[in-house]
């Protein structure tokens, strides 16, 4: 199936953008450019269904694509993807496969954060993730209707802020499809020690 392009912008106030993974992609000003907050970690429990239209996974594509995702938007390490419902043996197409998804990540502490979760905050700062298609890089065209429900059942229960959303997915062809679609997270700041809550 596609494979992943995830370009993941940590913005640092005062310095350039620094690229995770692929190149650096301009980015305008956003929350990035504050100062760091008091974070803890917040962990969930999520079903994903991945209702097909266009493009097709199998249960173990869909998984893998899914942890690369999660581990560029900033879940902590261990995060955890389980396939459900999967109809093929042979690791073929599905029409609906699921995922369980067990995902913990950096909120900011406020006023009705229990006592005992914000003695263990710590600093983190805003993250931007720019998802794009592109021929030649990791995420493609055909990712555009998987980035899209991702949208809605992940990244935002999750706590992303989705600061750009210009996504254009066709049905039954991938040529025009569009993935335009910038995130903000938040991730602990390097070198900030973190405890699991």
């Amino acid at each position: 199936m596609t494979m992943l392009r995830v370009l993941a912008l940590v913005m640092l106030a005062g310095a350039a953008p620094v690229a995770v993974s692929g190149e650096a992609v301009p980015s305008g000003a956003s929350a990035a450019d504050a100062a760091p907050v008091q974070a803890v970690w917040v962990e969930q429990k999520l079903k994903f269904v991945y209702s097909a239209n266009t493009a097709y996974f199998s249960c173990d594509g869909l998984e893998r694509t899914v942890e690369k995702i999660l581990a560029a938007i900033g879940a902590r390490p261990g995060f955890k993807v389980q396939p459900r419902g999967c109809m093929n043996p042979r690791r073929g197409a599905e029409w609906t496969p699921m995922l369980d998804i067990t995902a913990a990540t950096a909120r900011a502490v406020t006023p009705e954060t229990p006592a005992a979760e914000a003695a263990a905050a710590f600093p983190a700062r805003v993250m931007r993730v720019d998802l794009r298609d592109s021929p030649t890089g990791l995420l493609q065209a055909g990712d555009c209707e998987l980035v899209q429900q991702l949208r809605d059942q992940v990244f935002k229960p999750l706590g992303a802020t989705i600061e750009v959303d210009r996504m254009g997915c066709s049905i039954h062809t991938l040529n025009n499809d569009i993935i335009v679609m910038s995130l903000d997270v938040l991730v602990p700041v390097e070198g900030a020690p973190t405890k699991a809550q």
